[in-house]
């Protein structure tokens, strides 16, 4: 990828509102048996399962009701949205990202752009190359955090409902305790 320019910068706008500097963040869960498949295992792996392929999206399928797995869905989506004003506004840099507070928001029908209070099309105009880069750098983190979502939602399951078929028990989350271990 090239260098991040202005023109690269997308705008979005709801309701006949000024349009807003903005990132798409929509989120799709991939659907495909592999890809769910691959997910559970890599969540169940990455906690340090002792039969990673337990965990599996046929047990969710079995275990959860389509409103629950919606909820765990939509905790996942909340906490991404929650990582990115976190990220963003990061007091010990210095203000974050910006260089100071801002107001990040969900736009579109599903709440798919994250669109920053204050940076309409006027106000970007007049960023320099710094400014330029900052934005860069909100939109790359916005979208990798969205691109995580679907994993974070099989580790909220995998973490507060799955329970070993073999056991019956929650697994054993392996927790670091630095280098006190």
């Amino acid at each position: 990828m090239g260098r991040f320019t202005k023109a690269d910068i997308r705008f979005h706008s709801d309701g006949g509102r000024r349009a807003l500097a903005a990132v798409n963040v929509k989120v799709d869960m991939p659907w495909s048996d592999h890809a769910r498949a691959d997910l559970c295992h890599r969540v169940a792996e990455a906690q340090g399962a002792d039969r990673p392929a337990e965990f599996t999206p046929d047990w969710i399928d079995q275990e959860l009701t389509a409103d629950q797995q919606d909820q765990w869905w939509q905790a996942a989506c909340a906490d991404g949205w929650a990582q990115l004003e976190t990220a963003t506004n990061d007091s010990d840099s210095g203000g974050g990202i910006f260089g100071r507070k801002v107001e990040i928001f969900s736009q579109g029908r599903s709440g798919g752009w994250a669109v920053v209070k204050g940076f309409d099309r006027e106000a970007v105009a007049e960023w320099d190359a710094i400014a330029v880069m900052r934005w860069a750098r909100f939109a790359k983190l916005a979208r990798a955090i969205a691109d995580d979502v679907p994993y974070q939602y099989y580790a909220l399951i995998y973490l507060n409902v799955y329970c070993d078929p073999a056991t019956g028990e929650p697994p054993v989350v392996r927790v670091w305790e630095g280098d006190n271990a």
